[in-house]
């Protein structure tokens, strides 16, 4: 004997695979089974012949192929057995019962009612009888058939159901008719050679409900709101009903509305519109606040991740309903220009906002919370588990748009992470259809420079957005800017190193020394060799140069020192640039100043053992006290915990009554990667607070359980400066009131 060769075996299968009939070849994996018979019902104790069809996926649309099944019978109301292989059915009880026929998972089945032995069907009777349905509707009917021997069975699932108009009323095989045009259509039951029917009359459709819109609206307080009123009706179609309906505000104190559904607010809060027309009533939301978002609007944010810093900008517009599109930039130390964003956002009555922005960026989606102020701008935290940010939200005025609108002086203040660790810069510059000259002193991880040249180029924006370089000594800055006005824009640095971001002002002169002359409030942030250090304080400059009094609160990574009397002396040029010295019993702190104008001024420490920013603003004369501090304000404040550094920073609405009481709701976010904590959203807060004459207050508010220490300073009656005074955690802020 020997073995065949590989190439004679291959040939003989493939010779029989292609001789085998073209049917066997071609059916590869049924797509369905049916199940049929002879007739719909067996008589019990008689048999009725199973039979099925297999439908296989290379040939779905053709015959079928008689199937090789295994039969099985399910009781319903009624029995019988089945033989797996014949798919002989013999009636047992009577009643229904449920046929199955198998092909390995792929099943299919059918009702067969068994009739009482020996006895013929003498009649059905079609119920319920002679019925009205209105256009749209449903009826069920059930046949019953009578026996010649007296008893009655349910035929539903055995008769052939039929309309003689299906145009007027359609019937489907289980007995389910519709109600489709006016009109009256006979529906008829079969088994044959018996029938019954009945008459199935067709009304005028009814009301099954109401709606009314717009859904859940967030309105600024002043404006109306006409709200629609629509009548659902059986067939599908609809009816305005607004002149019908009854209309109702539960607080009129909120929103009023007229007879014929227009809405007028009242007051911030919220208050549910109701529509009542015949048996149904529909509702929406109504959200009054003096801030909302609508328009077109500037941000720009500092924030923390898994990988440390990271910073972006961008513009949006706000559509008024609840809706965001626009662009953002991320440096997240490998620039990520001009995503494109979509969003969603809601504003509630107390002026905090939510919004959740997405781009097709590594960020996804981001989730923000703001508080609103009366100027229409705001401030921004990112309520996320994975990351943590917060700036500012600003409106846009698009006149400002062209860069000729930009003509003119400005300083600049921006800061962030260089090669070496903290940066920040102050500088001034003149901006020409786009050309940039100027000035900018820098302080690199303690390093300070002072007097850098400054020039560079802004490219036109769109909708406000646009980019640009700046070169500062030998180091070229990228950025992105984003207009708010014609005196105000952010900007955010699209470079690895350093990664800043900032704003430029406006300059209105003339300046000197004199210029800086009256009480001012500032506040500080910064880094030292102890961690992160933030402070706010008061002063008095005589406008001759000298710091003639003042005081400060400063944590120092936890380290207070509160109250803490300063002095100093400062000098101004024409060019809007100066140096100022603060001596407290801590010793004397060195800054660069550059004013914007005789109200303000923009700082960075010029220490080597400090890399800090600021700002200076003239305070409005006034003698304060606790009801100077009355009616609501939006507020945000960011720092740090120790002794782990972990990133915090909330934003919220405090409510003050002008006697020394504090009440609201804050958003907190505290990022530590080593021990996560989850966002804190909708916190409610208590307090209070007491105020000096020259406007330095003191508060603790308590939210969570967890009290917070701070001191704040009046700008005017609409600002604050805000600083934290815990060991565990150091934290600088503002204020802005609401409403």
């Amino acid at each position: 004997m020997h073995a065949a060769s590989p190439s004679r075996f291959v040939l003989t299968i493939l010779l029989l695979v292609l001789l085998a009939p073209a049917t066997a070849r071609a059916q590869v994996g049924p797509v369905r089974v049916g199940v049929s018979a002879t007739a719909t019902t067996v008589q019990s104790g008689s048999t009725l012949n199973m039979s099925a069809t297999v439908v296989f996926f290379s040939n779905p649309g053709g015959p079928g192929l008689a199937g090789s099944v295994r039969w099985s019978v399910q009781p319903l109301t009624g029995s019988a057995v089945i033989d797996p292989v014949t798919g002989v059915l013999t009636g047992g009880t009577v009643g229904t019962v449920q046929v199955t026929g198998a092909n390995g998972p792929f099943r299919g089945s059918m009702v067969i009612t068994v009739t009482p032995a020996g006895a013929t069907l003498n009649s059905i009777a079609v119920t319920p009888a002679n019925p009205s349905v209105h256009r749209g509707l449903y009826q069920q009917f059930t046949a019953t058939g009578t026996f010649s021997d007296a008893s009655q069975q349910d035929l539903t699932s055995a008769v052939t159901w039929s309309s003689t108009l299906p145009n007027i009323a359609s019937v489907n095989s289980a007995g389910l008719a519709r109600a489709n045009n006016l009109g009256q259509a006979t529906i008829q039951a079969s088994l044959n050679p018996v029938n019954g029917s009945t008459t199935m009359t067709v009304t005028p459709p009814v009301q099954v409900g109401l709606a009314v819109s717009p859904q859940d609206l967030t309105l600024p307080l002043g404006p109306t709101q006409q709200y629609t009123a629509t009548e659902l009706l059986s067939d599908n179609t609809t009816q305005d009903v607004t002149g019908s309906a009854t209309w109702s505000s539960t607080s009129t104190g909120v929103a009023t509305i007229t007879a014929t559904g227009l809405a007028t607010t009242q007051a911030p809060g919220q208050t549910t519109i109701k529509a009542q027309f015949g048996a149904f009533t529909a509702t929406s939301q109504l959200t009054v606040t003096l801030s909302v978002l609508n328009g077109q609007y500037a941000f720009a944010l500092d924030g923390v991740d898994a990988d440390g810093e990271f910073l972006e900008g961008g513009v949006f517009t706000a559509d008024g309903l609840g809706n965001l599109t626009g662009f953002v930039d991320y440096n997240l130390f490998s620039a990520l220009i001009q995503q494109p964003l979509t969003g969603t956002y809601r504003v509630g009555a107390d002026g905090r906002a939510t919004a959740t922005i997405t781009t097709a960026s590594a960020r996804g989606t981001d989730n923000l919370v703001f508080a609103l102020s009366n100027s229409g701008n705001g401030y921004i935290v990112e309520l996320d588990s994975d990351s943590i940010a917060w700036g500012t939200l600003e409106k846009q005025d698009p006149s400002a748009f062209p860069l000729s609108a930009l003509n003119g002086p400005y300083a600049l203040q921006m800061h962030g992470v260089g090669s070496s660790g903290p940066f920040s810069l102050v500088g001034q510059f003149t901006l020409s259809n786009g050309a940039v000259a100027g000035m900018v002193d820098t302080n690199s991880a303690g390093t300070f420079t002072a007097g850098n040249a400054a020039q560079g180029t802004l490219a036109a924006s769109s909708a406000g957005r646009g980019t640009g370089t700046l070169t500062v000594g030998q180091t070229a800055l990228h950025i992105t800017y984003y207009v708010v006005s014609a005196n105000r824009t952010l900007v955010v640095g699209v470079d690895f190193s350093p990664a800043l971001v900032g704003f430029i002002e406006r300059q209105t002169g003339p300046f000197g020394t004199s210029t800086l002359a009256g009480d001012f409030v500032f506040s500080e942030d910064g880094f030292s060799s102890m961690g992160e250090f933030t402070l706010a304080g008061r002063l008095h400059s005589n406008g001759g140069g000298v710091v003639t009094s003042g005081v400060e609160d400063f944590n120092d990574s936890g380290a207070l020192h509160e109250n803490l009397a300063i002095s100093g002396t400062y000098a101004l040029g024409a060019d809007s640039h100066g140096s100022a010295a603060v001596t407290s019993t801590l010793g004397t702190s060195n800054f660069s100043v550059y004013a914007v104008s005789s109200s303000r001024a923009l700082f960075i420490s010029s220490d080597n053992n400090a890399v800090s920013v600021g700002t200076l603003d003239l305070q409005a004369p006034a003698t304060y006290s606790n009801a100077s501090l009355t009616g609501n304000l939006g507020f945000f404040a960011f720092g740090s915990v120790f002794p782990s550094n972990a990133a915090i920073a909330a934003s919220g609405q405090l409510r003050a009554d002008g006697s020394g009481n504090l009440a609201g709701t804050l958003d907190q976010n505290l990022f530590n990667p080593q021990a996560p904590v989850p966002p804190q959203p909708n916190v409610t807060l208590t307090g209070n607070y007491a105020v000096e004459t020259t406007g330095r207050g003191t508060a603790t508010i308590t939210a969570g359980g967890t009290p917070a220490h701070l001191h704040f300073y009046f700008v005017d009656g609409n600002r604050l400066h805000i600083v934290q005074v815990d060991t565990n955690t150091a934290r600088v802020g503002a204020a802005a009131k609401q409403f």
